[in-house]
């Protein structure tokens, strides 16, 4: 029986296989690239292959980030604006 742990050992080596053979590839497409451009560009993607494989090695904890959409310019005036007149007549309110 699996713990948890160890199923998270055998994904990631996985994912670093995966990683891995993807690299070779993309080496194995450059040295056959006819173009310049062409093996350039196989070898930048080999690099990000590679990269990932670094990511994965070791221990690492994962963190996930709350998704927080982005609000355009006008939601963001509006909502100081909405604020601002808030804020005014609570102290108005105050005041009385």
């Amino acid at each position: 029986m699996f713990t948890k742990e160890q199923g998270l050992k055998i994904a990631m080596a996985e994912m670093t296989d995966f990683f891995q053979k993807e690299a070779q590839g993309c080496r194995n497409l450059a040295a056959q690239a006819r173009g310049k451009n062409d093996r350039e560009y196989w070898l930048r993607l080999a690099q990000r292959w590679e990269w990932l494989v670094q990511q994965n090695d070791g221990p690492k904890q994962e963190t996930v980030q709350a998704f927080r959409p982005k609000r355009s310019a006008l939601e963001r005036r509006f909502t100081k604006r909405d604020r601002s007149a808030t804020a005014h007549n609570n102290i108005v309110a105050a005041t009385d």
